[in-house]
């Protein structure tokens, strides 16, 4: 639908103006380091797709995670795997990804190192801890 007669349809009220997202998780994978982990996928649409993968940390057995990663995915690239390096740090690897959204390297004791193959768009990557 062309953004001209969009905006019109909205305007009437014809067409939804809020972006809808839908969040799925992925993946949870649990006891590494003395961490739980969880990878989940939000996918949503306005006038364009936007999706994201969030990886989350929490000490084992506890229900809420903090954010330590999200970025564009590339395609139909793979998700991210999580493995120990030692007690305290754990590596997050993914072969490519379009953007880095957010990265966080320490949390709780926890130290995180990244492995990313490829990112397309470099720039504008927050980065925190």
């Amino acid at each position: 639908m062309p953004v001209a007669l969009y905006l019109l349809l909205a305007a009437v009220g014809l067409a939804p103006m809020s972006q809808t997202c839908i969040t799925e998780t992925r993946e949870k994978i649990r006891g590494i380091a003395g961490f739980d982990f969880e990878i989940s996928e939000t996918n949503c649409s306005t006038l364009g797709e936007d999706a994201s993968i969030s990886v989350f940390a929490s000490k084992a057995g506890q229900p809420n995670g903090v954010l330590l990663f999200k970025y564009g995915p590339a395609g139909i690239a793979p998700m991210p795997v999580i493995t120990a390096i030692d007690q305290q740090t754990v590596q997050i690897m993914v072969p490519r990804v379009s953007d880095l959204i957010f990265r966080r390297e320490n949390w709780e004791g926890l130290s995180v190192n990244y492995n990313i193959g490829v990112i397309d768009y470099p720039s504008g990557s927050k980065k925190n801890g």
